[in-house]
């Protein structure tokens, strides 16, 4: 899937019209567009460090076990979230 935020927002408004949206990504000390973008978009977003995500300490790191994991942290309030100014 394309990460430009212009098609995930196209994607998510093709395929779950009238649906509200929670999305959650890690990001360092850079990476703020995307939560700009949707925030524009008037669609909900956290941003959450890396060192601050629980882990089962793991050794396999993919990027869909990473997506999972997040996903499960949002569902339940587990997550930190950065304040983006």
């Amino acid at each position: 899937m394309d990460t430009e935020p212009e098609k995930l927002c196209f994607f998510f408004t093709e395929n779950y019209p009238e649906r509200r949206y929670h999305l959650v990504y890690e990001t360092g000390f850079s990476g703020y567009h995307l939560y700009d973008y949707f925030r524009e978009q008037d669609i909900d977003i956290i941003v959450t460090p890396p060192n601050r995500i629980y882990t089962d300490y793991s050794k396999v790191k993919t990027d869909k076990t990473d997506s999972r994991k997040l996903a499960f942290h949002l569902s339940r309030n587990l997550l930190r979230q950065v304040v983006v100014a």
